[in-house]
């Protein structure tokens, strides 16, 4: 089984350049601002019930800072997540006391209450429970050719080579079939090992230079199957990036998704009895449930946006378009399209029977919350308001465009900020750039 050399830090894909030019720049209002949470405070998200309950007088002030102790707290626990990543990326065995060192720092500045401790401890012990499963199973088939047969229920055509990450199982596949096989999984999964792939499906898979897939044949095993397009390449530079985003998108999302859903489960406790409570406390999950789910698909959009910048060989509104296009016109990067069925599969069982609910009743609800909140085109507006900012901030400098490491300096700035708020970035620049402060 082939090994991975050691691969670059998280950060270090984008640029390898100390950034002192913009070390430099201090956004106005963002660093001179007090932090809403003081530290060693607590914030429970919860306490919102008793603002409702306010004299209107004191609602308005109260909810104000409720909403800004709680998007702060958010951004923390954003911030933790990709820091537990990096840690995890960086070292697949670390000892669980030294993510708990992360976690507790994090806890102090953002105000964590027990439960959301609960969660994230609930996280990683899934992680370490995952790490397990995945060696295990390896060492169980260490041949790739059994390995790849057991996972996609038949064998491959051509060369295979299989990289053990932290909690993937990595194929580079030099056969496009083998490599189409992975990429239609769930078309296998409904028609058969034996079923026939047509040339469109084909050609979608052939699209692509890697994927992620959620579900598989093991249960154990969900979440941690990734495949490159490999074709014969070496495992290069190309290859090596394609490797490591990916396997961070897997980390990440595990300690997001089983942190969520220990949360979310959680609020389900309080249900009451009845029908009409029950869908009541299924109704507002849902939402907050799929809301904290949008915020990783930006997540993910943001990373994609900022490999297509780096690579610098597409052209912005080419970035555009591959972005927005959705699953069923060949589109690689329609997280809502990929996340909507996960939702309406593994969550609805789930949610419907910890509340022991009809499961069709359930899924109508899910629908429903998608509808409301996975909405496409605020997405693409947001992608699109994202790649205008950098591009806002290319042409700024236009002046400095001689220096070689000039867009990577501009990555560097944007690249630990939400990509919603990339537009804030550049304007808050440009103003002090208008008003001659240093820059």
């Amino acid at each position: 089984m082939k090994s991975p050399e050691k691969m670059p830090a998280p950060e270090k894909i984008f640029t390898e350049e100390k950034n002192d030019y913009y070390e430099s720049i201090v956004i106005e209002g963002e660093k001179e601002k007090e932090a809403p949470i003081k530290e060693g405070e607590v914030f429970n998200p919860a306490t919102v019930k008793d603002i409702l309950k306010l004299p209107s007088q004191d609602r308005r002030a109260a909810l104000e800072t409720y909403k800004e102790k709680l998007a702060y707290q958010k951004e923390g626990l954003a911030e933790m997540q990709q820091d537990l990543t990096k840690a995890i990326y960086e070292n697949s065995n670390i000892k669980r006391a030294e993510l708990f060192e992360i976690v507790d720092e994090y806890a102090e500045k953002y105000g964590f209450i027990p439960e959301q401790l609960e969660a994230i401890e609930y996280a990683l012990d899934k992680y370490k429970e995952k790490r397990r499963e995945v060696s295990k199973f390896l060492r169980e088939y260490p041949d790739a050719k059994e390995c790849f047969k057991e996972l996609f229920g038949a064998g491959p055509k051509g060369e295979v080579e299989i990289i053990e990450g932290p909690i993937t199982i990595y194929f580079r596949c030099h056969d496009p079939d083998d490599f189409a096989r992975i990429y239609n999984q769930r078309i296998f999964s409904k028609k058969g090992d034996n079923y026939e792939l047509t040339a469109k499906e084909r050609a979608k898979a052939d699209l692509s230079g890697g994927v992620s897939i959620l579900s598989s044949r093991i249960k154990e095993l969900e979440g941690t199957i990734i495949a490159e397009n490999a074709r014969g390449r070496e495992f290069d530079k190309g290859s090596r990036s394609i490797y490591a985003h990916e396997e961070q998108h897997a980390i990440k999302n595990l300690l997001v998704r089983e942190e969520q859903d220990r949360g979310f489960m959680r609020a389900l406790e309080e249900a009451g009895d009845t029908s009409k409570e029950k869908k009541a406390a299924l109704e507002v999950s849902f939402k907050s449930y799929l809301e904290e789910r949008r915020r990783v698909c930006e997540d993910y959009a943001k990373d994609e946006i900022l490999a297509f910048l780096k690579g610098g060989h597409r052209s912005i509104n080419s970035i555009i378009e591959i972005l927005e296009r959705n699953r069923e016109a060949g589109g690689l990067y329609d997280y809502f399209g990929e996340d909507e069925e996960l939702v309406l599969g593994k969550d609805v069982r789930e949610f419907s029977e910890y509340v022991s609910y009809d499961k069709e009743e359930t899924r109508k609800i899910a629908k429903e919350a998608i509808k409301r909140v996975y909405n496409k085109g605020d997405f693409n507006q947001t992608v699109r308001k994202g790649i205008t900012a950098f591009v806002d901030l290319y042409r700024m400098y236009d002046g400095k465009k001689k220096d070689s490491y000039f867009k990577e300096r501009i990555i560097a700035l944007l690249i630990n900020e939400p990509l919603h708020k990339w537009p804030i970035v550049a304007r808050r620049l440009m103003e002090q750039k208008d008003r001659g402060k240093p820059n």
